[in-house]
C-alpha cells in the first residue's frame, strides 16, 4: 500500500523472460556457447556465462582512445555528501503486506496501553483486529498474483480476485476505527468513500489521532494520484509536516511520500523536481528504488523534446551534476550514444549549460567526457579549456584527444603526469588506513567526478599508461603498470613471452617476496580464492602478486628450472611438484632396479597429465590455464601484431623478437600431455614386450592425444602392435588401425560398431 514502486518500462522487464536452450555436449558448441556468452555478459549486467578479465593489449589503439565511463551511483553519493535524511525508510523485510499487518498491530498495542485496556480485552481485541486485517492481507497476495497472471506476455488477463471486506473490530480506537473502514472502502474499489472517512480522521484533535495521521494523509495522496495532482503534492507534502509535528511515522510513509510526491512531478515533466525529490529520498536509506527511478527519470528527459525542460533542470546545481554524470556512465533503459536524436539533445544540454553561471567549473570536465564518448572530439576539447587543467580526469581526456592526434609521447608524458598525480592520492588513502582518499585530497585531483565514480577509475587510467609504455619498450615497467591495474591477462602475457625469466624473476623477487605474499595459501580453499580474483574483478594487489608468483613457477619448471620453481608455488601445487620431481628422480636413477623405475616413471607421468595445467600450463596461450583450460579466447601475439587493431600501437620488434624466442615446442593446447607422454615413453622403454601391462600401457597413453594430435599418438600405436601383437589389445590394434577402447579397469571393449579408423574422431 505504501512503498514507493520505483519506475521502471515494461520492455526492461520483458528482457528476463528470454531462455537460452544450447546444448553443452559438442565441444564446439560448447566453446562457441561460451564465447557467445562471454559477450552477453559484457553488454548485460544479468546475463550468465564465464568470466572472462579485462585486458587492453589485443586492440591497444582502441583501448587507449576509448573514454570511461563513470558509476553514477557513486557520482550521486558525492553529490548527496554524506547527508542523511530526517526521514528514514522502512525496509520491507518479510514483505510490504506482512510489514504493514505487524506494524499496524504494534501501533494498536501502545494505543491500548495508553488506554489502559484490562489486559484480556486488549488481546481480544488485537486477536479480531489480527483476524480482520488478515483479510486484506490474503487479498492483496491474491491481488498480486493475479497481476501476475493477467500479464499480457504470459497468458490471456483471468478474472480478479473478489473482495470479501472483514468486519470493524469492537472497542477499536477511534482513529484506528476510522482508518480501518477507509480501507475496507478503498479494497471495494469506493475511493470517494474511502476518500471521505480518512478526510474525517484527519479532522479529529491532534491528540485523538496520533497513530494514523500519516497513514491517512498518505492514502489521500495515492487516491488523487491521478486526478488531482495537485492535492495528491499538497498530502504527500503533509505526511512530512506532520512527522515534523511529532505523529507517528512506524512505516516510514514520510521517506515514501518523497518517492510518491516525486512520481507526481514526473508524470507532469517536472523533471527538475522529481530528481531533487528522488534525492532526497535517497538519503532515508532507500536508495535501490530512488537510485532507479532517478535514472528512468534522466532518461525520459533527455528524450523530452522540450528545450525548456532541459533549461529547467541546469538551474539546480545538484540536478545539473548528476544529469551530466549520468550521461557519462551505462544505462540500462536504453538511452545511449547511437541515436542521433539523442546527439542532438547532448548537444542541447551542453548549450543550456554554458547559458547558466556554473560554480563548478570541475562541471565541464564531466561534460567534455560525455561528448567525447559520442565522437564529439572538438567540442571536448573546447569545454575541456572552461574546466580545472590540473583535474584527474581532464588530464586524462586531454591525453586521449593528444593520442587520437598521433601525438603519441605527449599523450604518454600526460599520462605520466595523472598516474603519479593518482599515486599520491592512493598514498594519502594508505596513509589513513581507510582505503578512501581525504576530500580535501580528492578535491585537488578532480573536483568534478571523482576517481571513486569512474569506472575502474585511476586502475583504467594506470593500464592504459602500461599500454603506452610498452609501445617504448619498457616492458617492466609495462608489467607493473598493468598488473597493479587488475589487467591480469595482459600481464600474464608479458610475464610469459616477453620478459625474459631472469627478468621475471627479479621482478617478482623485489616485489612480491614469498614472506608477505605466502601468507593464508596453505589450503586449496585459499588458493581457489586469491586464482579466481583474477576473473571476478575482486582482485587485491596481494591476489595478483600471489598469480604472478605461481606463473612464474611454471614458467621456472618449463625451463626445467625445477629447484628455484619450487619456492614460488603456493602450497596445494609444491606438494605436488614435490612429488613429481620425486617420481622423476627415481625413475631416472639407474641404481634401481627396472620395476622400481617404471612404477615412479608412470607416476610422474600421471601427475604431468592430470595436474599438468597447473603445475606446467601457461597462463595464456596455448594452455590457458587462466580459463582453467576450458576455453581459448585471449591475448595472443598474434593479436598484438594485428595492423587493424595497432596502427599508433604496433608492437615493437624487441616485443616481436622476444615472443618468438620465448615460443614452447610443442605450441599445442595442454601441451603438457606431450611431456607426459614423453615421459610414459621412458617407462616403456624398460617394460617387457607382448605383457598385458605393457599392452594396456601404450593403449591408455595413446588415449591422451590420440584426439588432440593423432600423428603423435601415432608412436604409441605402432610399438603397441609392434611390441604387443601377441596381446589381445595389440591384435585389436592391428585389426582396428588404431587404438581399441578399454574399460575402466584396462580390460578390452568388444565393440563391433567401432569404425574402421576412429582417428578422425573427438574427444569427449
Amino acid at each position: 500500500m505504501w512503498e514507493n514502486r520505483f519506475l521502471i518500462s515494461k520492455e526492461f522487464q520483458s528482457c528476463f523472460l528470454g531462455k537460452a536452450n544450447i546444448s553443452m555436449r559438442d565441444p564446439k558448441k560448447k566453446m562457441y556457447a561460451g564465447t557467445c556468452m562471454g559477450i552477453m555478459a559484457i553488454s548485460l549486467v544479468w546475463a550468465c556465462g564465464p568470466m572472462f578479465p579485462d585486458w587492453l593489449l589485443t586492440r591497444g589503439d582502441l583501448e587507449v582512445g576509448r573514454p570511461p565511463t563513470t558509476h553514477l551511483r557513486k557520482e550521486i553519493q558525492g553529490v548527496l555528501g554524506g547527508t542523511t535524511s530526517v526521514y528514514r525508510a522502512v525496509h520491507a523485510e518479510k514483505g510490504h503486506a506482512e510489514q504493514t499487518l505487524d506494524v499496524a498491530l504494534k501501533d494498536l498495542h501502545a494505543a491500548l496501553l495508553s488506554q489502559s485496556m484490562p489486559s484480556q480485552k486488549m488481546e481480544a481485541v488485537l486477536r479480531d483486529h489480527q483476524s480482520s486485517r488478515k483479510i486484506i492481507r490474503k487479498h492483496r497476495g491474491a491481488m498480486e498474483d493475479w497481476a501476475r497472471s493477467s500479464a499480457p506476455w504470459l497468458q490471456q488477463p483471468t478474472q480478479a480476485p473478489v473482495f470479501t471486506a472483514p468486519a470493524v473490530t469492537a472497542h477499536l480506537p477511534d482513529e484506528f476505527a476510522r482508518y480501518f473502514r477507509g480501507s475496507i472502502a478503498y479494497y471495494q474499489k469506493k475511493n470517494v468513500l474511502a476518500g471521505e472517512i480518512w478526510r474525517d480522521l484527519l479532522a479529529l484533535p491532534a491528540d485523538d489521532r496520533h497513530y494514523r495521521s500519516t497513514w491517512a494523509a498518505f492514502m489521500l495522496g495515492k487516491l488523487a494520484l491521478e486526478e488531482e495532482p495537485k492535492k495528491a503534492i499538497a498530502y504527500f507534502h503533509s505526511v512530512r509536516e506532520m512527522v515534523d509535528l511529532g505523529f507517528s511515522d512506524s512505516l516510514g510513509l514520510a521517506a515514501a511520500s518523497l518517492g510518491w510526491e516525486a512520481r507526481v512531478y514526473f508524470k507532469q515533466k517536472d523533471y527538475r523536481r522529481a530528481i531533487e525529490l528522488y534525492l532526497e529520498q535517497m538519503t532515508t536509506g532507500n536508495d535501490v528504488s530512488a537510485y532507479t527511478s532517478i535514472r528512468w527519470v534522466l532518461g525520459q528527459a533527455f528524450r523530452d523534446e522540450d528545450p525548456e525542460k532541459l533549461r529547467s533542470m541546469v538551474q539546480s546545481a545538484e540536478v545539473r551534476r548528476v544529469a551530466t554524470a549520468y550521461l557519462t556512465s551505462p544505462d540500462p533503459f536504453g538511452w545511449g550514444p547511437d541515436d542521433l536524436g539523442e546527439n542532438r539533445r547532448l548537444r542541447d544540454w551542453v548549450e543550456a549549460i554554458e547559458s547558466v553561471e556554473v560554480d563548478d567549473p570541475s562541471m565541464f570536465e564531466v561534460l567534455a567526457l560525455a561528448v567525447y564518448q559520442r565522437g564529439f572530439y572538438d567540442l571536448s576539447q573546447r569545454l575541456l579549456d572552461r574546466a580545472p587543467r590540473d583535474g584527474f580526469l581532464s588530464l586524462w581526456l586531454r591525453s586521449k584527444l593528444l593520442f587520437r592526434r598521433g601525438h603519441v609521447q605527449e599523450a604518454t608524458d600526460l599520462l605520466a603526469r595523472v598516474v603519479r598525480g593518482g599515486a599520491l592520492l592512493a598514498a594519502n588513502a594508505n596513509a589513513q588506513g581507510n582505503g578512501n582518499a581525504s576530500p580535501a585530497s580528492l578535491k585537488k585531483v578532480n573536483q568534478g567526478v571523482r576517481q571513486t565514480a569512474l569506472s575502474k577509475g585511476f586502475d583504467r587510467l594506470r593500464g592504459e599508461h602500461g599500454v603506452l609504455q610498452l609501445h617504448h619498450g619498457a616492458f617492466v615497467e609495462a608489467l607493473d603498470a598493468l598488473l597493479r591495474s587488475g589487467y591480469w591477462m595482459d600481464a600474464a602475457y608479458l610475464a610469459e613471452r616477453i620478459l625474459t625469466l631472469d627478468e621475471l624473476k627479479k621482478y617478482v623477487d623485489r616485489n612480491w617476496p614469498s614472506d608477505e605474499q605466502g601468507k593464508d595459501l596453505d589450503t586449496m580453499e585459499t588458493f581457489l580464492r586469491w586464482r579466481g580474483s583474477v576473473w571476478s574483478g575482486a582482485f587485491s594487489e596481494a591476489g595478483l602478486g600471489c598469480n604472478l608468483r605461481y606463473l612464474l613457477a611454471r614458467r621456472l619448471l618449463r625451463m626445467n628450472r625445477p629447484a628455484e620453481a619450487r619456492a614460488y608455488y603456493p602450497a596445494p601445487w609444491r606438494v605436488m611438484h614435490d612429488q613429481r620431481m620425486r617420481d622423476l628422480e627415481r625413475g631416472r636413477d639407474t641404481s634401481l632396479e627396472p620395476g622400481l623405475r617404471v612404477e615412479a616413471l608412470q607416476a610422474a607421468a600421471q601427475t604431468t597429465r592430470h595436474h599438468g595445467l597447473e603445475l606446467i600450463g601457461t597462463e595464456c596461450a596455448p594452455d590457458w590455464a587462466i580459463h582453467g583450460g576450458d576455453y581459448t579466447d585471449g591475448l595472443t601475439m598474434e593479436h598484438r601484431q594485428d595492423k587493424w587493431e595497432h596502427k599508433l600501437l604496433a608492437p615493437l620488434e624487441e616485443e616481436i623478437q622476444r615472443a618468438t624466442e620465448t615460443r614452447l615446442d610443442p605450441f599445442r593446447r595442454f601441451h603438457y600431455r606431450y611431456l607426459a607422454a614423453d615421459i610414459a615413453w621412458e617407462a616403456l622403454e624398460m617394460m617387457p614386450d607382448n605383457t598385458p601391462e605393457t599392452a594396456r600401457y601404450l593403449c591408455e597413453v595413446g588415449a591422451w592425444i590420440k584426439y588432440q594430435d593423432p600423428s603423435f599418438a601415432n608412436r604409441f600405436y605402432k610399438a603397441l602392435v609392434q611390441r604387443c601383437s601377441e596381446t589381445p589389445i595389440g591384435r585389436a590394434a592391428k585389426q582396428l588401425r588404431w587404438f581399441p577402447k578399454l574399460t575402466a579397469d584396462g580390460e578390452l571393449v568388444v565393440d563391433h560398431a567401432h569404425p574402421s579408423d576412429p582417428r578422425g574422431n573427438h574427444e569427449n
